[in-house]
């Protein structure tokens, strides 16, 4: 006679390798998603017909390397994107100077990723700094730059807003900001 142990359920085999040695695909929304099998390579467009984002996505959301853009078609920010935005890359000023190159900090408050190390760019393109940045985070810990002085603040304004790329339980929720 068998113990608890020999019997299989449905529960205990799901995550299993088959026999045959192949992996099962995982799909979105599953309970163990492989992220590296579940990315979608997509152009995201406002409504006026403009390119938002290029890139890759998981599940409707930027996620490894990608292109987010102005309103205007420059380029925003280019890089690595994660869970809340941009986490290694670069970010331009709306008349597409390079503004920083870096590495960002994913920001664990409210806000949006923060550029952490790297290069900063005046608005002519004239680098104003070198290392890391100092920053301040207020009472919901949004980030505000405090070293450079002369940076401005971490979101620049009319760019892309950060809800694109909210994420709750590893699924999307509501839509982009501009479609």
């Amino acid at each position: 006679m068998g113990t608890d142990a020999d019997k299989t359920t449905p529960d205990s085999t799901e995550n299993k390798e088959p026999t045959n040695g192949k992996k099962p695909r995982p799909t979105p929304g599953s309970r163990y998603l492989d992220i590296q099998s579940a990315k979608v390579w997509e152009k995201r467009y406002r409504k006026n017909g403009t390119l938002l984002y290029e890139g890759f996505t998981v599940d409707g959301k930027p996620f490894g390397a990608g292109t987010l853009y102005w309103p205007n078609g420059h380029v925003y920010q280019e890089g690595i994107f994660d869970i809340k935005g941009l986490i290694s890359g670069r970010e331009y000023y709306p008349s597409g100077v390079l503004r920083f190159e870096g590495a960002y900090q994913i920001c664990h408050g409210y806000g949006p990723n923060f550029p952490r190390y790297g290069r900063c760019f005046g608005k002519r393109g004239k680098l104003i700094f070198s290392g890391t940045l100092t920053l301040s985070f207020g009472g919901v810990g949004w980030p505000t730059v405090v070293k450079p002085e002369n940076f401005g603040p971490v979101e620049q304004s009319g760019a892309p807003k950060p809800t694109m790329f909210r994420w709750e339980d590893g699924r999307k929720h509501g839509t982009y900001p501009e479609e």
